[in-house]
């Protein structure tokens, strides 16, 4: 779970296919960490807004596919 996110609880499951190493780190050494290394503080909160502007860039094409697909347009290109 990224800091600054509203998600109190993420589920995820993985299967590596090559020998991997991962890090668990937990949530309350994030301020810490932020103290010691500003610039992760910038990096983490322009992921954020990334993946802000994805998600909301998919849904907007969702809702455009499905509003096709309700006008009378929509049943012409069928």
């Amino acid at each position: 779970m990224l800091p600054f996110s509203r998600l109190k609880i993420v589920s995820v499951t993985g299967r590596a296919v090559l020998p991997t190493h991962y890090l668990l780190f937990p949530a309350s050494n994030f301020p810490e960490l932020f103290h010691r290394m500003p610039e992760l503080t910038r990096r983490l909160v322009g992921l954020l807004a990334d993946r802000i502007r994805e998600v909301t860039r998919t849904e907007q094409q969702r809702e455009k596919l499905a509003s096709l697909g309700n006008s009378p347009l929509g049943s012409l290109t069928s």
